[in-house]
């Protein structure tokens, strides 16, 4: 559990430190914990009351009718108010979003405030700590439909963003090879195609199929198809995993390269599914596909 300062609780809750001392003062709304020299000191549990006080207020709501509810109730209201923060948690986390609710707040009000290392920092701390399937299942697809909202709103960079969600990835694949020592005997390749914009999808691939204990060999961003085959000829996976928009030439022309030289489960992972009119259902029977990694994650419950 975290311990900071009023100065810090101001800065990620955005709440000025002058209207925290007078909201305790006056409703009690938060009674931190003191150190030695009787200052002030917040706890996790403490920022994320400050954080719901804080939306609700801006919403109408008066401090004084909702100082005295419990966390969990202020959570309660603030997702009965509001179903679209975070691209809409109810419909795009098919989890409850509540442990990753503070998380959350403080990546947006920190990026909203372009304050971007307590994002950098939050972010890498919620990866560090937390479990991969309930990172690639619960936090990634919020993440993604918090990161496209950055975008279409156009009021941060999207360089900006782009770096953000790079930096994602890259403390995905490092926690995917530190649990690397517990796989099974069970190879994967997977790669993202340059026409794969979403890179909330690679990452919560990568900690998923690390969840499954699959030895993923590779996971590299935007490598051209022909890339590809050299690497299944000498890696001879059972699954081969690919993230981005494929038409339907190119769906065959993959699967009869990769046919002629390994037999391999192919899992093609994009939103679009593409539209197969012309292909024989022999030609395509080792290909499935998915637009989300829910659905990824039963397929291979029910194959391993």
């Amino acid at each position: 559990m975290g311990h900071y300062s009023i100065q810090t609780a101001a800065q990620i809750s955005g709440i000025s430190d002058a209207c925290i001392r007078a909201w305790e003062k006056r409703y009690n709304s938060v009674i931190p914990a003191r150190n030695n020299s009787n200052h002030r000191l917040y706890s996790d549990e403490d920022i994320e009351r400050l954080t719901l006080f804080n939306k609700l207020t801006s919403m109408g709501m008066k401090i004084s009718q909702i100082s005295n509810l419990g966390t969990d109730e202020l959570k309660t209201i603030y997702l009965s108010v509001t179903k679209k923060k975070f691209g809409d948690l109810e419909q795009s986390v098919k989890k409850p979003a509540v442990p990753y609710f503070q998380s959350l707040y403080i990546i947006e009000e920190s990026f909203n405030a372009k304050r971007f290392d307590v994002a950098y920092h939050e972010i890498k701390k919620v990866i560090d700590s937390s479990d991969s399937k309930d990172l690639a299942l619960t936090f990634f697809p919020a993440m993604e439909g918090l990161c496209q909202s950055w975008k279409d709103k156009k009021y941060i960079d999207v360089p900006e963003v782009q770096a953000f969600e790079k930096y994602i990835h890259h403390l995905a694949v490092q926690k995917a090879l530190r649990e690397a020592q517990y796989v099974r005997n069970i190879k994967s390749i997977a790669v993202s195609l340059p026409s794969s914009k979403n890179k909330m999808a690679d990452s919560g691939l990568e900690l998923l199929l690390s969840s499954h204990r699959i030895e993923n060999y590779l996971f590299s961003n935007e490598v051209q198809p022909d890339f590809l085959y050299p690497l299944v000829k000498v890696i001879r996976p059972e699954f081969i995993f690919v993230v981005g928009d494929l038409a339907e030439t190119e769906v065959l022309e993959m699967n009869a390269k990769i046919t002629d030289i390994h037999s391999a489960k192919v899992i093609i992972y994009n939103q679009k599914i593409p539209l197969l009119k012309h292909a024989d259902a022999s030609e395509i029977k080792n290909v499935q596909f998915f637009s989300n990694v829910f659905e990824i994650d039963q397929y291979l419950n029910n194959s391993l």
